[in-house]
């Protein structure tokens, strides 16, 4: 099966041609997810949600954080 050039995803999805694609025309994010990992084990590892729309009041603030241990383990360190 040849793949066609001009459709991605087998028509499913927004259908880019290629990631530079998705990111000239597609849109812009608004959140950044973010894995904090704490290397001294003093305080939890935890998930950041930073906004990243500039157009935001809390641009460039982290929205919220979800400690480790509460539904996603961080085992690599």
């Amino acid at each position: 099966m040849t793949p066609n050039p001009t459709s991605c995803c087998s028509g499913k999805g927004p259908g880019y041609r290629t990631p530079v694609d998705a990111m000239r025309y597609g849109p812009r994010e608004t959140l950044l997810y973010v894995i904090c990992i704490q290397p001294n084990g003093q305080h939890p590892d935890y998930l950041a949600v930073i906004d990243v729309d500039p157009q935001s009041k809390t641009y460039q603030q982290v929205r919220n954080t979800l400690r480790a241990g509460l539904g996603w383990p961080l085992t690599i360190r």
